[in-house]
């Protein structure tokens, strides 16, 4: 470092992310304080828009390594925020710039960064990544592991200094003595004395999670082996109720202090801890920090060793399976067959062992396990090893019911590559009904594998509208076809399987092209999409680009050796707008893509006004209320929805009835209208559910109302019946073919029809409404995954044995 860089006086430290992206990065905040003494710091970050982050400041508040904040807009689309920011860093006259981010997009982010931060007058820019060993995590020589996040910051600052990772200073968070005095204060409270057992048991990234089932089993036998050691449960807000419920399974002192504490409150607390057992995320990160073991359970979405603790001393729990290093948030397709792997036992066993190193040892006399290893890889051929609970009741060894349990039928003698759909989209409902169909036809014998299209060119403008969407049309039409060309070429010539392709979703249809010659499968879901760029929806124009690519959908669909619809009403659109189609298409009934299954009525509704007081409601404790569940395309009638709400709170006379939405948010039109009409503090928008929230909002609402205009199937009709909700629906297909006999139908066209048929289901007597629920249960059922798994292995094999046949015809002749 030359001494005119010590002279810097105000220099600005750019980094984004929350509680584990700061603390990884800790000493490289101790060595731009050690290079700039004296100098103002300011630190440049974001500021999360999830309650389930902690602001960098409330990391770092305290510690001297900053002076100031200035705030960075999570999304620089906007000119006026990029032209703000631009304006606040001239005004700052800033002499030098530390760069500790991680840029996503390679050495384009950086170079438009380094460009940016020029153009701000900044003079001297430092550690903007453009070498290898800094723009992503190298493999470490000799290991399975790659670079952690610790080093390749380090690496890019490697001009101010170097740093000695394993010396505890770097790593000091300067905690003060009011935050240590507070943190003794909250364990005295619940009567907790060090050592005491930590665990932090939430995540806000679903791909993380190791899932509510595996943490009970654990601490069940936890509790169990050590019945006297304190338990403390650390996290946010949003995860207090999950830990309320596991901490009920816990006899020894305990407490749960989540959304209690900040991050350096929590950190002082961890002092105390003898070992932290936790997913990836931020408290791991803290509890390393302060030198205490983890028993860290990760999922494969991030390299090995990328994101690990910091120290040697931890039991981190990896899978290495084929898709690692897939970098996603929600992990559908796979089912989470990584961190699902990992099992309560080797996690128990890696508990036992910590402890026992802390003198800690079990009541029962357990013997101490053999070290633990680090991090561990799975094979392919072992995946299916998942806990019961995640994998569905076996369909048998072959593919249908005739012929299940007879060795060498056809069904077993089939490999199935299932088409599914580009990431990118968002398209999450047939991300999990590909998902389901790999999951269970895998399970009853029959080999399949999901294929997709992956973002190449899309990962430079990631989205599904404006640039991101042409990029991904490359993705689609141009990089994914020689793909799959190359994988269908690659299962046929292993022989011993006849292999079927199965495209999981009509709009993908365009991909029969390549398949003239392979026997394959078309499922349509619906042509809702084609039917506007057809100009029969007016109300929903399509564009030119539109129309182009509902064409070749329709056109591949044309070509679809056997097409098979969601439903009737979506049979009838095929064999009207192809008449040859028809002939080859038919209806299999839809296995509902997740469990869905009533939660006792005081849970449910516990943690529904949770939600809602999360969204900024306070729900009294009779409140009652109506359910919507879908996205906010034209055809579900949301418009409709509040309407009828409108007028049924007129008729109703009830300040205690809610109409919640859950999915995306309202349009600002439909959110001006509830203002104005004063329903705003009736009206409540719940949007990022999980599946868990999803089946507490079913099991507690007085009703779901679903009046929408078409559909290709309606999932939330059979969600509803299946967890004991009363669905009204409208009276049309395919509506009324999907709830039966056990919905209540409307006409979305008839106002005052709709709220009488409202108020009557509102009022109904508790005998009748256990009658409604009673049927919707016996009517879910109809809609099994194994049902549609057999049926589709019939399919394959029908189209199968056709297009040998085919094959044979030049041969015979």
């Amino acid at each position: 470092m030359t001494r005119e860089t010590r002279q810097f006086k105000r220099v600005v430290v750019y980094r984004i992310g929350s509680l584990g992206d700061t603390l990884v990065v800790l000493p490289a905040f101790h060595l731009v304080r050690q290079a700039f003494p004296d100098a103002h710091i300011t630190l440049l970050t974001n500021f999360p828009v999830t309650a389930k982050a902690a602001p960098m400041e409330t990391v770092l508040r305290n510690t001297n390594l900053y002076n100031d904040t200035l705030k960075y807009p999570v999304s620089l689309r906007d000119s006026r925020e990029l032209f703000r920011l631009r304006n606040a860093l001239q005004e700052g006259n800033y002499d030098c710039l530390v760069y500790l981010a991680s840029p996503k997009g390679g050495v384009f982010t950086s170079l438009r960064d380094y460009v940016f931060f020029k153009s701000c007058s900044i003079p001297t820019i430092i550690g903007v990544p453009f070498s290898r060993s800094t723009l992503r995590s190298l493999p470490v020589p000799g290991t399975d592991l790659f670079q952690s996040r610790t080093n390749r910051a380090l690496e890019a600052l490697k001009s101010l200094g170097t740093v000695d990772i394993n010396d505890p200073k770097w790593w000091d968070l300067k905690l003060t003595p009011d935050e240590i005095a507070e943190a003794d204060s909250l364990l005295g409270r619940h009567g907790i004395t060090p050592p005491f057992l930590a665990a932090s048991v939430g995540t806000k990234i679903q791909a993380k999670d190791w899932e509510e089932h595996n943490w009970r089993n654990l601490i069940e036998r936890a509790a169990a082996a050590f019945p006297e050691l304190p338990l403390v449960l650390l996290g946010v807000d949003e995860e207090r109720e999950r830990s309320e419920r596991l901490l009920k399974i816990w006899n020894g002192p305990k407490a749960n202090l989540c959304g209690e504490t900040s991050p350096r409150v929590a950190a002082a607390i961890l002092r105390g801890a003898g070992v932290m057992v936790c997913h990836d995320s931020g408290p791991m990160h803290v509890a390393a920090t302060m030198g205490v073991p983890c028993v860290a359970i990760f999922s494969a979405r991030a390299k090995p060793g990328e994101w690990f603790p910091r120290g040697e001393n931890h039991a981190v729990f990896y899978r290495k399976i084929p898709c690692w290093d897939c970098g996603l948030e929600e992990c559908f397709e796979k089912r989470k067959a990584c961190i699902l792997s990992i099992t309560v036992d080797e996690v128990f066993d890696a508990l036992v062992e910590k402890l026992a190193h802390r003198g800690i040892r079990p009541r029962y006399g357990r013997p101490v396990p053999a070290r633990v290893e680090r991090f561990g890889c799975v094979p392919a051929d072992e995946l299916g090893r998942l806990p019961v609970a995640h994998v569905a009741q076996t369909l048998g060894r072959l593919g249908t019911t005739k012929d299940r349990g007879r060795a060498g039928s056809a069904e077993s003698k089939l490999s199935v590559l299932l088409v599914g759909n580009y990431p990118p989209d968002r398209q999450e409902s047939m991300q999990r009904f590909s998902a389901v169909m790999e999951r269970e036809l895998n399970a009853a014998g029959i080999e399949a594998t999901v294929i997709r299209p992956e973002p190449f060119f899309g990962r430079l403008k990631p989205g599904a509208s404006g640039l991101g969407k042409w990029l991904g049309y490359l993705d689609k039409f141009v990089v994914f076809p020689r793909r799959l060309k190359r994988r269908m070429r690659e299962l046929q010539a292993i022989g011993s399987r006849t292999l079927v392709v199965h495209i999981c979703d009509h709009s993908n249809s365009f991909y029969v092209r390549y398949l003239r010659r392979v026997p394959h499968v078309v499922t349509c879901h619906d042509l809702l999409a084609v039917r506007s760029a057809l100009g029969e929806f007016p109300q929903n124009p399509t564009r030119w680009s539109g129309r182009v690519l509902q064409r070749m959908i329709l056109g591949g669909l044309e070509k679809a050796q056997r097409i098979v619809c969601a439903s009737n009403a979506t049979l009838r659109d095929v064999c009207r707008l192809m008449p040859i189609a028809g002939d080859c298409s038919s209806v299999v009934k839809m296995g509902l893509n997740n469990p869905f299954a009533p939660v006792p009525i005081a849970a449910a509704r516990a943690r529904v006004f949770e939600l809602m007081r999360g969204a900024g409601h306070s729900p009294a404790p009779g409140a009652r209320y109506m359910l919507h569940v879908g996205g906010a395309p034209w055809y579900k009638n949301r418009a409709g929805v509040i309407e009828m709400f409108c007028e049924l709170r007129r008729a109703y006379d009830s300040d205690n009835l809610h109409l919640v939405f859950a999915g995306e948010p309202l349009g600002a039109d439909l959110k001006s209208y509830v203002r104005d009409d004063e329903m705003a503090r009736s009206v409540v928008e719940l949007t990022g559910v999980s599946h868990d929230d999803l089946c507490a909002l079913y099991s507690a609402a007085e009703l779901l109302i679903f009046p929408s205009l078409h559909e290709g199937f309606g999932w939330p009709i059979v969600e509803a019946q299946a967890c004991g909700c009363p669905v009204v629906t409208t009276g049309w297909p395919p509506m009324n073919e999907v709830g039966g006999t056990a919905a209540v139908y409307l006409d979305p066209a008839n106002l005052w029809s709709a709220v009488d048929i409202l108020v009557n289901v509102l009022d109904v007597d508790e005998e009748r409404r256990r009658a409604i629920i009673q049927r919707g249960y016996e009517n879910a059922a109809q809609y099994s995954t194994q049902a549609m798994t057999d049926s589709y292995g019939e399919i394959y094999v029908s189209v199968a044995k056709r297009q040998a046949e085919i094959a044979e015809l030049p041969r015979k002749a």
